[in-house]
Parts: structure tokens; sequence; C-alpha cells
């Protein structure tokens, strides 16, 4: 596999374009055949490898920001998005992470759909601001949708429903004309993810994507979560978080664990990138 370029400039590059090499080592380490149709069966054995072997974090975007603060963004291009991946462990924020699986499901011949909105606090908020991405996925007739921030397991209907995944509780309702998606970020109280465009174009994914860099609410200390054995298992603000399948946090301070350790043991980050990353984190601190 081979690092596509990072683009920098104001033309959007190809994002969601993989090499076959690329496809077939992402569905080999997913453990997903290549030839298999369209299912809904199958989307869910692929989505549910997604969320128990690709982390929702932003530590290769803390690490680039950290050693240059105009440095490119990691994951601009699904291609290289998985390279990463590869190479280093790491998934990325919601622009990079939905953009790959994007691809990824374009590339598997799924009708697929890039949408966009706003995270709420409150259901009742009227910002329309374009802040959270996802993918909406279309079969016969249904949809439903899945995202790599989220990391829900299963694939959620696209309409007014409840859906409760072995570490979630969902909750889908219309609101203002549109839906919201009612969800709990780990150690956090919920959330509502509100869609407010779909069908993105490639140039508005791409500038979106490139606005993260002073609007992103991740741009901060790093942050990662993902799905292991019905657990949903986080570092959010130095705390690390496990959430079992009955909905009950734990948490353990930063000097109850050790961050190292616990980024390649328990999420698969390669030890030489956190040694990088640790070494950045504390020349910013100096």
């Amino acid at each position: 596999m081979k690092k596509m370029r990072n683009f920098c400039g104001e033309l959007s590059p190809p994002l969601f374009e993989l090499s076959n090499e690329t496809i077939e080592q992402v569905l080999k380490r997913l453990g997903i055949k290549k030839d298999v149709e369209c299912s809904l069966e199958n989307l869910a054995q692929l989505y549910q490898a997604w969320c128990t072997l690709i982390p929702f974090d932003n530590l290769m975007k803390t690490y680039r920001l950290a050693i240059d603060i105009n440095a490119p963004l990691p994951g601009i291009t699904a291609e290289e998005f998985f390279y990463d991946w590869f190479k280093h462990g790491v998934g990325g924020t919601c622009w990079a992470g939905n953009g790959a699986l994007f691809a990824l499901l374009k590339a598997l011949k799924y009708r697929a759909e890039f949408i966009a909105g706003c995270m709420l606090a409150d259901p009742l908020d009227t910002s329309s601001s374009l802040g959270h991405c996802s993918v909406v996925v279309t079969l016969d007739e249904r949809e439903f949708i899945i995202d790599a921030t989220l990391l829900h397991e299963i694939p959620i209907p696209l309409i007014p429903n409840e859906s409760i995944s072995p570490t979630f509780y969902f909750n889908v309702k219309k609101q203002r004309e549109t839906l919201q998606i009612k969800w709990k970020p780990l150690g956090r109280k919920y959330s509502y993810f509100q869609i407010n465009k779909r069908n993105l174009a490639q140039s508005e994914i791409f500038a979106l994507h490139k606005a993260s860099r002073g609007l992103s609410k991740f741009n901060g200390s790093p942050l990662i979560r993902m799905v292991k054995e019905n657990t949903m298992i986080g570092i959010v603000k130095g705390v690390l978080i496990v959430r079992d399948n009955k909905g009950v946090e734990g948490f353990q301070s930063h000097d109850q664990f050790h961050f190292s350790q616990t980024l390649v043991n328990a999420f698969g980050i390669k030890q030489e990138f956190t040694n990088q990353l640790i070494t950045s984190l504390k020349q910013m601190d100096t």
C-alpha cells in the first residue's frame, strides 16, 4: 500500500479512490470477503468488524499539529487513512474515518451516501453548522446509518426508532423536519446528531474537513475509543473509561493507568508511534 501525497492545495484531491491492493488488505484485516452481495447481514458484519478493529481517535492529528500547527490534516484521502491504520494502528476523527468508511463501501458496490450535520447538547438547539459527518447506506429502499465516530456496532434504521447495540442506546427522532440521533459519548451526557445535509459533493467534504483544523472539538488532548468484546473503551481528557454492555461506565484517572502501555495493549496503537506522540506532547508542554 502506497501512501498518497497529503494534499495541501485548494482543489479537492480524489478523496475516495482506493487501490485494489488497499481494498484487499483492508478486507483481509477486517475478516471480510470481497465478493459478497450487498446485504444488511454483510453490511452489519463489516461495520461490526470496523468498530472493533479501527478506533475513533485524534492521535495522528494531535501528533501532527503538535509538531507544526500548519501541518496537513491526516486522513484527507481514504488511501492515506488506511495507510496510517496499517502502519500505526490509528484511526481518525469524523471526516477522515467516515470518508474512509464511505470509500470502502463504494468500492464494495454499496449504495452509500455521505451526510453531514451538527452535534447538539440540546435537541431544541437551532444550530445548523456542518460539524459532523456520517454515512447512510440504502438496501432494498431502506436506509441505515453507520458511523466511524459513534461506533454503534449495528446499522441503525434511518427512521424514527429506538435501537440498542451491546454498548449503546440510540433514539432516532424527527425534530424540525429533520432527523436527530440521540446517543451517549463516553463519560458525557447524551448528545444529538442532527442531519442537516445529504449527498455532499466531494469538494464540500474536502472544505469541511479542512475547516475542522480550527473548529473541531477534538483538537485538544489525545482522545480515543473503540469497541472491545461488547464493551466500549476509551481515553477522554486523560481518563480511561470502560462502558459495559449494561451501559455502566468505570473510570480510571490518568495516574491509575499507564498511557503509553494502554494505547499499545488496549487499542493496538504501534509502540513507535506512541513514543513519537508522547515526545511531541512533552515538547508542547515545555
